[in-house]
């Protein structure tokens, strides 16, 4: 599914993944922070190098019910999936003491 270097990202991961080993660690990660998560596709827009999806997510993580948005952008490399880069406000997922830490 994704390129030998293929970079995943989003807002709450410090350093960008890279390949299908960083794909499925960031993909783990981002369902561990999860209790139960679920994402409904609104929109999607493709060509032949690049889609774009907008979504809204719900859940639930530490016991708090979460219902956020965002876009993910997929850029589609000769082999696979070459970048796959997320876009929301993390303030919508975090609690707010997590996002005033020094």
């Amino acid at each position: 599914l994704f390129t030998d270097d293929a970079n995943v990202s989003n807002p709450l991961v410090k350093h960008e993944a890279e390949g299908e080993k960083g794909a499925l660690a960031f993909w783990r990660g981002y369902r561990a922070a999860f209790e139960t998560i679920r994402s409904e596709f609104r929109n999607i827009v493709e060509n032949d190098r690049v889609s774009m999806l907008e979504w809204v997510s719900e859940g639930t993580s530490k016991g708090r019910n979460i219902h956020y948005g965002g876009v993910t952008v997929l850029e589609h490399g000769e082999y696979g999936i070459a970048a796959f880069r997320t876009y929301f406000d993390p303030a919508d997922v975090l609690p707010q003491d997590a996002l005033h830490k020094d």
